[in-house]
């Protein structure tokens, strides 16, 4: 079987070369370069992680990657090429790469050097890595409470933002006044939880119930498609149906209608699919 980089492997230490060790992993020889090795000797078995080299040939080293291939974690960006992307340090002697591909064309949202970015280990002709969302099962949040965290992305409508506990949280574009670099660290408070996940804002509280209020009613018609209330409906229907006042309902109405989530047909409020 064939070696792949981004992996760990047992291998035998068969002999010493100018500047390294002539290693057997699987059949197979591997150049371990004395840098990246520890004190050994001959028919010595040691475990080394593979990886490609400056001159384009499979390599050992002995040190211990913080993620292998298939893992994802944090990583330190270490700089940056504005023509290729980021190299983050993945604990290793060779820095991996965070291709522009992945970042945002505005190059102000980029990570800065010192800043930990998540991502997932991946491997094509050379070890590289991308943007990651934790896996579930995730750390539950509590709505209403302040989490530290970092931006790790963007979506057409904000940002994900992940929690220290790696649950991550959306953050609409109505709920921060800019955009900010990937990787920038602060506390995010939790506004809304739903089927698809945690909403959290970066405003003041007085500034954040139109989302929450119209987030309880979007989750609704993602579920039921139609509801039979709309603007006009009477404040008891109202309040029996969603426990909000009929100005707060209005409110979220008129939010969601200018996002154009909703339209009014008949009396009843129906949800406009993408």
């Amino acid at each position: 079987m064939a070696l792949i980089q981004g992996f760990n492997y047992k291998c035998l230490v068969e002999r010493k070369t100018d500047i390294g060790f002539a290693i057997i992993c699987e059949d197979e020889e591997v150049f371990l370069h004395a840098k990246e090795a520890h004190e050994l000797e001959i028919g010595q078995m040691i475990d080394v992680f593979l990886y490609m080299d400056a001159y384009k040939r499979l390599a050992a080293t002995m040190d211990k990657p913080i993620i292998k291939v298939g893992q994802k974690g944090f990583l330190e960006v270490m700089s940056i090429e504005e023509n290729l992307g980021i190299f983050l340090n993945n604990g290793i002697n060779k820095h991996v790469l965070l291709s522009k591909d992945d970042l945002p064309l505005n190059k102000t949202y980029w990570p800065k050097v010192g800043d930990s970015v998540y991502v997932e280990l991946k491997v094509k002709a050379r070890l590289y890595v991308e943007l990651a969302i934790p896996n579930p099962p995730y750390e539950s949040l509590e709505v209403l409470k302040h989490y530290e965290g970092q931006i790790n992305g963007f979506h057409k409508e904000g940002m994900r933002f992940i929690t220290e506990q790696l649950t991550p949280v959306f953050i609409h574009e109505s709920q921060y006044d800019k955009r900010l670099p990937i990787g920038t660290k602060l506390s995010l408070k939790v506004i809304h939880e739903s089927n698809k996940g945690y909403t959290g804002t970066l405003l003041q509280a007085k500034e954040t119930k139109r989302l929450t209020d119209a987030d309880v009613i979007l989750e609704y018609l993602e579920t039921h498609g139609i509801m039979p209330l709309d603007a006009s409906s009477a404040s008891e229907s109202i309040e029996e149906m969603f426990q909000m006042s009929r100005k707060a309902f209005k409110r979220a109405l008129g939010y969601l209608y200018k996002m154009r989530k909703i339209t009014f047909v008949d009396g009843q409020t129906k949800l406009i699919k993408d």
